[in-house]
């Protein structure tokens, strides 16, 4: 049975530069402030058509990955095939795909909205479906707050839940340290611990101009804060001090991302891992070493061979 060549698209994670939480509101959510930049650190998606009269996603990453209608790729190509189908002759048919999982789950790096939105983008080109902006950006909010960012990558500011996004000019390349502990942090839960604590900001304070200014000059930015540090940290303490380690190693940020437990360090070298870091690998600990990804490199992974000009 022939089938085409395989099509890998490596997706990418975000990291929190900023996020600024309000208290809860009447819907059920915290509004946010937050800056968010993307790695290119991420899984892998593989795409290729095959005979058959439907779409099939193949996982291939630890069991704990949900597989079936729970896997955000997996609902972001019924999106696809529910809105493509009736404008032509259905795009998604016989489309193939594997996911190759790598980025480990509550980490706080969005790696499954990461997913979601690299394949909403991949087979919008690869199916041809050839949706607009607004169709893509409302779908990528129905599937998460997170999943609207990934459709456009490198350097953004969001509001609301998170979703409502302003691309910002990107930040000179930098090197990225992301320290994954051997533990997940849910996300309810966290936010559980800051609505317990009263503790909010909103972002208060924080002008983002100036702050994003220092760190394109390569200078430290002390500007930059997460409100989930406090709650988290008081609960973790291990992860304040990989952060504090990170800052001795010349982070220019340095912090909790997201909702954790990942914690990440933007440098303007490769920096060498501390030795209280590295020792952290016996007890469990993941180091990666990336760079950050504008917007115009991210999106250029979603032209299909021999497309892109």
């Amino acid at each position: 049975m022939s089938t085409q060549p395989v099509w890998r698209v490596p997706t990418a994670v975000k990291v929190n530069l900023h996020l600024g939480v309000g208290r809860v509101g009447d819907d059920g959510f915290h509004p946010v402030r937050t800056v968010l930049q993307a790695l290119d650190l991420g899984d892998v998606l593989e795409f290729r058509r095959t005979p058959g009269s439907d779409w099939v996603l193949e996982v291939d990453g630890p069991a704990d990955v949900p597989a079936g209608d729970d896997n955000l790729v997996a609902r972001a190509m019924a999106l696809m095939a529910a809105q493509a189908g009736g404008r032509s002759q259905a795009p998604l048919q016989g489309v193939s795909v594997r996911l190759i999982k790598k980025v480990p789950a509550g980490a706080g790096l969005g790696g499954g909205s990461g997913d979601a939105g690299a394949a909403l983008m991949a087979l919008n080109s690869f199916a041809g479906a050839n949706l607009g902006r607004r169709t893509l950006l409302a779908m990528a909010r129905s599937l998460g707050a997170d999943v609207a960012f990934f459709l456009h990558g490198g350097l953004a500011v969001a509001g609301g839940r998170g979703d409502h996004l302003r691309a910002l000019a990107p930040l000179p390349d930098l090197h990225a340290v992301v320290a994954v502990p051997p533990m997940q942090l849910a996300t309810a839960r966290v936010y559980a611990w800051f609505d317990e604590e009263s503790l909010t900001s909103g972002g208060a304070g924080f002008r983002m101009r100036p702050a994003l200014g220092r760190l394109r000059r390569m200078r430290s930015v002390p500007d930059f804060c997460n409100d989930l540090e406090r709650p988290v940290f008081r609960r973790h303490p291990e992860l304040a001090e990989v952060r504090t380690c990170l800052r001795s190693m010349g982070a220019l940020v340095a912090g909790l991302s997201g909702s954790g437990s990942a914690v990440f360090g933007l440098f303007e070298h490769a920096p060498r891992l501390h030795r209280d870091l590295e020792e952290r690998r016996s007890r469990g600990w993941e180091f990666h070493c990336c760079q950050t990804l504008n917007g115009r490199a991210y999106r250029s992974r979603f032209c299909p061979p021999g497309d892109c000009s």
